[in-house]
């Protein structure tokens, strides 16, 4: 029952469903079925244990299955492969069928199918191809990629158990009707629902990747087409993002309208999509104050953890604000509340800088000084910003510049109380000063904001200094820890033999930031080997927890003779070693530990 409901269907989709492999590619050698040939080509067919004779109007063929030797009208011919059997279905090379019948094979890999013409009829026949999963799986979702309904068709027709196919029953990352919703063939996606695919509905998160997908195409045809199939304009992913925030990320107005009037809840506030960030290599305060803004984000002090389609509508990427404007018009709260820090879409556009859509946002009632938890308004974020244009709209729309924020204790050279009580610590123009912005700082000032006493600003800037130390004093430590690896490695590929005083710099791969000490910038290599470690066996070195391998090195040569070698300065009150155990350490000038330079015995 199964079998003819299967044949139904395929005559349904527009074609004779196949049920056995015709046509396949072995060892660069097309082969084609018997069967496939047998009525094309008006065959008899003679068979005795392997032995075969073909014979039609134009030929006779007499062969042996595993032979490559075959005998054409009287004449016997060699091949280079030989006809087959696989799962009591015999398969003939296309040069046997091109010698005898005079058969022409061209393949349509797009289409994966074959089209066979012969001289002996003039109708052509197509063949499909016989897939293994992986190239099945490739070719399906090419055709639905680029919207080929018919060729759609014909693997189903072929392949039924395609339309199901995911690794994962919970996972729609891999399903045909997801590559359909995403690559927004409307098409597709109906005929897949109508074959059977199906529809995830019950408001969960498999609903959410659907209709989100939908929702970040530039047409509302899928949307129309998931909704009318039971999904929900406001089903949430797990991090609660809704169709509307994809919507609103595309910048289109179109898809954020039928959104919104189809029941979409505007003031929704969800996690934002993590991203990958460039590894810092500072490790902590850069010496630059003007960089406050990078310091902030890395010290997890100013982060904006969750969004709203308002926010993702203000982007500065998208030159029109249509698609803000009808989001404000229609309900947006102007001031709302991101969890976590309780920042503002104001915040936000004051550190963009962007001022037509600040003026947008007060246009709807937002709140000018609204403050984050830790007490930042638009203001601080701004002149931390260093958005001069941002600072003076702000003050001209009566934005407070002598609110307080609190600073984060990794900025104080004095106690946290005491700085509390400074009249001027915390405000805007601490920070503008901090980052050496006169230009906003006589902003500010010009606007009522109390002066900063020299004891404020220095409190800060000293401290400003002692982080930037110990951001290089970091730097320097993994770059001792590359080398000390790198060195490692090279021993262990080389008879546990350290590398030679010729080789360490020449043969570890080690160059450029890798050995620029942060200290010493113009050098091109701010470190030193311990020539009695050069061509050693690792054996022969007994105490490799304080046997010293790299350290800060002020020797033009870049090798450590003796302990005047190394700069037991160069970090101020100390010095980075590294140890052949591969293990870095800061030696403080009051304890120096000369002895960790311990000569391997000879």
């Amino acid at each position: 029952m199964t079998r003819i409901l299967c044949c139904l269907l395929g005559l349904l989709l527009g074609g004779l469903l196949v049920q056995a492999a015709d046509v396949y590619t072995s060892r660069n050698t097309d082969y084609v079925s018997l069967p496939a040939l047998k009525d094309w080509l008006g065959l008899t067919i003679d068979r005795q244990g392997t032995a075969l004779t073909l014979r039609s109007a134009q030929a006779s063929v007499r062969l042996t299955l595993g032979n490559p030797l075959v005998v054409i009208d009287g004449k016997t011919q060699r091949l280079t492969d030989s006809p087959e059997e696989k799962k009591d279905i015999i398969y003939l090379p296309a040069p046997l069928l091109s010698r005898a019948f005079g058969v022409l094979i061209d393949w349509d890999l797009e289409e994966v199918e074959a089209t066979l013409t012969s001289r002996a009829n003039p109708k052509p026949l197509i063949l499909y191809a016989d897939l293994t999963g992986t190239e099945k799986q490739r070719a399906f979702f090419r055709a639905i990629q680029q919207g080929k309904l018919a060729l759609v068709k014909k693997f189903l027709q072929r392949y039924p158990p395609l339309l199901s196919l995911s690794s994962n029953s919970n996972d729609l990352r891999y399903t045909p009707l997801r590559q359909a919703v995403s690559c927004g063939q409307v098409d597709i996606a109906a005929f897949l629902i109508t074959y059977g695919a199906k529809v995830p509905t019950g408001n969960t998160a498999l609903d959410a990747q659907l209709i989100r997908e939908a929702a970040s195409l530039p047409s509302t045809e899928m949307l129309v087409l998931l909704v009318r199939k039971g999904l929900g304009v406001n089903d949430a992913a797990e991090n609660g993002q809704t169709p509307l925030f994809a919507a609103c990320g595309t910048g289109r107005l179109d898809g954020v309208q039928w959104l919104v009037e189809h029941g979409a809840k505007i003031n929704v506030v969800a996690k934002m999509e993590e991203e990958a960030g460039e590894e810092d290599e500072t490790y902590g305060i850069p010496p630059d104050p003007a960089n406050l803004m990078s310091y902030f984000r890395r010290q997890q002090y100013y982060t904006v953890q969750y969004s709203c389609p308002l926010v993702i509508a203000l982007n500065p990427q998208y030159k029109d604000i249509a698609v803000a404007q009808y989001l404000l018009d229609h309900g947006a709260d102007p001031s709302i509340a991101l969890l976590s820090e309780q920042f503002t879409p104001l915040h936000l556009v004051a550190e963009a800088g962007t001022v037509d859509r600040a003026d947008e946002l007060l246009k709807h009632g937002a709140r000018i000084d609204a403050a984050t938890r830790a007490g930042f308004t638009p203001l601080h974020v701004a002149s931390i910003s260093g958005n001069i244009e941002m600072v003076e709209w702000l003050l001209n729309h009566q934005a407070n510049p002598n609110l307080k924020a609190t600073v984060p204790t990794s900025l104080l050279a004095i106690p946290a109380k005491q700085a509390a009580n400074l009249p001027g610590f915390g405000t805007p123009l601490m920070f503008a000063l901090l980052r050496d912005d006169e230009k906003i700082a006589l902003l500010l000032l010009n606007h009522g904001t109390t002066k900063l006493s020299d004891d404020e600003r220095n409190a800060v800037r000293s401290a400003f200094r002692k982080e930037g130390e110990r951001g290089k004093l970091m730097t320097c430590t993994s770059h001792l820890k590359l080398l000390c690896l790198a060195a490692t490695m090279f021993t262990q590929e080389n008879d546990e033999v350290m590398p030679t005083k010729e080789q360490v710099w020449t043969k570890l791969g080690l160059e450029g930031k890798v050995l620029i000490c942060p200290e010493r910038p113009e050098l091109a290599n701010g470190y030193g080997y311990n020539i009695d470690l050069s061509g050693r066996g690792l054996g022969k070195i007994p105490t490799p927890e304080k046997t010293l391998m790299f350290a800060d090195c002020k020797s033009a040569d870049h090798l450590i003779r003796t302990t005047n070698d190394i700069d037991v300065a160069r970090h101020g009150a100390g010095y980075c070693a590294g140890f052949i155990d591969g293990h870095v350490e800061f030696i403080r000038m009051v304890n120096l530990r000369y002895d960790y330079i311990d000569p391997p015995q000879k």
